[in-house]
């Protein structure tokens, strides 16, 4: 895995070889932040179910501010701290200190939610069928205190069923869709975002080669 954009682009990430972990592609990281575009430099991001911290650390390459990382697994905990070194060593104007890493439950970690910009929600697949749905509950919580230019990015297996909670809609759908279970992101924004924004559409994820050629942050 590497940074796909930014002052720290092409920056090795490091993962924990474990069977539970499932990285976001290098490809689909990079077709969600260029959706994304000019909401990230300046941005408070918080990336929940962190994992690598690839979603946060992409965003630190780009510009963000601040951000909080929020991971329950220690070892993985270790791995965004390492990764965060390295994406820090590769940015010319940012600091580490101006991140957090949190060893926390993400369905339970308090955080005021309308000081944030972006959310990154990437949870493991196997909680979202679960019949308390925690991941759904937690995503109403964050759609109720968004501040309205805020956007929330959530990566979901397509196949299942996913209706964003009132008052957010989907401003883009990106990825691939090949088969049930494979990576789809939705990014999901007040009505007010979605007419200050280019049209919803479904952004196709690029090939390696185009990943690797592409001049664009």
């Amino acid at each position: 895995m590497r940074i796909t954009g930014g002052m720290a682009r092409g920056t090795r990430l490091l993962c924990p070889t474990r069977h539970h972990l499932r990285p976001t592609t290098d490809a689909l990281r990079q077709a969600i932040f260029s959706a994304l575009g000019a909401a990230v430099a300046g941005s408070t991001f918080v990336d929940l179910f962190a994992g690598t911290g690839s979603y946060g650390l992409e965003a630190v390459s780009r510009g963000a501010a601040l951000g909080d990382f929020v991971e329950i697994s220690p070892s993985a905990v270790a791995t965004i701290r390492s990764n965060l070194d390295q994406v820090a060593k590769g940015s010319t104007i940012m600091a580490a200190a101006d991140f957090s890493i949190h060893r926390a439950d993400a369905l339970h970690w308090c955080k005021n939610f309308a000081a944030i910009d972006l959310f990154f929600f990437d949870p493991p697949y196997e909680m979202l069928p679960l019949p308390a749905a925690p991941c759904r509950k937690l995503i109403n919580r964050i759609a109720a205190s968004m501040h309205p230019s805020a956007q929330l990015v959530v990566e979901w297996p397509h196949g299942l069923d996913f209706d964003p909670p009132p008052p957010l809609q989907i401003l883009h759908t990106v990825g691939r869709r090949r088969g049930r279970g494979s990576p789809t992101a939705h990014i999901l924004g007040h009505s007010s975002t979605y007419h200050a924004m280019p049209g919803a559409k479904s952004i196709p994820i690029m090939g390696k080669d185009a990943l690797r050629h592409n001049s664009n942050p």
